[in-house]
């Protein structure tokens, strides 16, 4: 039950997963001081949201509502879900945390709130 949530947004989450060795030599990309490749995840690789979402998934196994780089950790008491983030916390890097906050309208969604997730009338239209 979604009573007390903590929502999470992964401050430029991509570029918190290290790139393997040979998929970095991939992102190479020339300028007039050099030669340069991204160590880190880049935006606009088209698997590099799903790899995102899987990583966040696995750190936290299952006490999650995950939308892009935000995350709804909950619980059923207060501590909780304080708890959880902080596991969370320690496993990825430049979190920033807004507690108890019941809505999401920046990705379109509204009323999280005991179990209840719906879209926002603006997002509706959009499809409409």
């Amino acid at each position: 039950m979604l009573k007390y949530p903590v929502i999470i947004d992964a401050n430029s989450g991509l570029w918190q997963i290290m790139s393997h060795p040979e998929s970095s030599a991939l992102t190479t990309f020339l300028t007039p001081f050099g030669r340069f490749k991204f160590k880190r995840l880049p935006f606009g690789i088209s698997s590099a949201p799903e790899e995102f979402q899987q990583r966040i998934r696995e750190c936290l196994k299952g006490r999650d509502i995950g939308l892009t780089d935000e995350f709804v950790v909950y619980g059923e008491t207060k501590q909780q879900p304080i708890k959880n983030y902080q596991k969370f916390g320690k496993r990825i890097k430049r979190m920033e945390c807004v507690l108890s906050r019941l809505s999401l309208l920046d990705n379109g969604w509204s009323g999280i709130w005991l179990s209840v997730i719906k879209k926002t009338p603006k997002k509706i239209r959009n499809i409409c």
